[in-house]
Parts: structure tokens; sequence; C-alpha cells
């Protein structure tokens, strides 16, 4: 039989050390990311670009690789058509559970600074637990290991068997 905790050691030596966390822009893309300088990115989203944009004087401008219906659209803004963009919204970004429906995590971004995109963490559960999934994993792996020793040596303290540990020790 294999031993699960050893499992899950080599498991957690095959991704960068943490402390992880949650970068980005709230209007942009949000990354998984370890919190150190030059940090690795572990997970990363990105937001779709707009096919449509509003330019400084009020106007719009059809933006490069818009899609066919935006183009569509664009092209007879005279004519009151209304456009129906083709692109998926979030394209590529990491969808958080909400209620019984998915939503990109950009909801739940929290801000570096009130007027700033600059993403500080994301408040959701399942975000949360991705960001100390790592730091969390290594404590309980030490835990796991701690309280293995204290069984053996009480076992053999309190003479019921010798100081190897024994096959259900391990």
């Amino acid at each position: 039989m294999t031993d699960r905790l050893e499992e899950i050691k080599a498991r957690a030596a095959g991704v960068p050390d943490g402390p992880w966390g949650w970068r980005g822009y709230s209007d942009g893309s949000i990354e998984l990311r370890t919190l150190r300088s030059g940090g690795l990115r572990l997970i990363s989203t990105m937001r779709g670009e707009p096919c449509i944009v509003a330019l400084s004087d009020e106007s719009i401008a059809l933006a490069f690789g818009a899609c066919s219906a935006c183009r569509s659209y664009y092209a007879g803004l005279g004519q009151d058509r209304k456009a129906a963009c083709k692109k998926q919204e979030n394209l590529n970004t990491i969808w958080l559970w909400d209620d019984g429906y998915i939503s990109p995590a950009n909801k739940w971004a929290v801000n570096e600074q009130t007027y700033r995109t600059d993403v500080a963490r994301v408040d959701h559960p399942g975000a949360e637990f991705f960001a100390h999934s790592r730091e969390d994993i290594d404590w309980l792996v030490a835990e796991v290991e701690r309280l293995r020793s204290t069984a053996i040596t009480v076992k053999c303290w309190s003479g019921l068997g010798c100081c190897e540990p024994s096959p259900e020790d391990v």
C-alpha cells in the first residue's frame, strides 16, 4: 500500500513555494502568482478585448480583432442595427461558483487602492482556498508527520510495542 502522505508531499514539491496570492487588474486579467519578487504565474486569466471602444470625444471606434457581428453593427450605425457580440465575455477567465451560478473571478476582485484597478486579492471562498493551498498543504504535512512521530513515541513509552514504527503507524 502506498503512503498517501508521500503522494501529497510529491505533488506539493512539484509546485512553487508560497505564499501565493491573486494579482492583476479588476477590469482586466487576474492571475494567481507567487508573492515574491518576480513571482511566477500559477494560473493566469484574460478578459477578452472589447470589439467597440468609446473614445475621449464620446464617439466609438471598432477595435482591432472585432467579431463579425460588431463589424456589421459598426458599419450600419445609422440604420438602427443592434449589436449581438459573438465574442465570449471574459475569455479564458477563472470562473467561480456564486449561489448556483458561475461568474468571472473579476466580480470578487478587491483593489489595492480605491482609485486603481490593481488587484490585492479575490474575496471568494474558492479563490482564497487556491491562494492559501500551498501554505496549508505544507502545514498539514508537517502536522501529520508530527502527530505520527508522537504516536510512535507514546506507543514506545507505554510499553505497547518496540520503538520501531509498525505498518499501521506509517
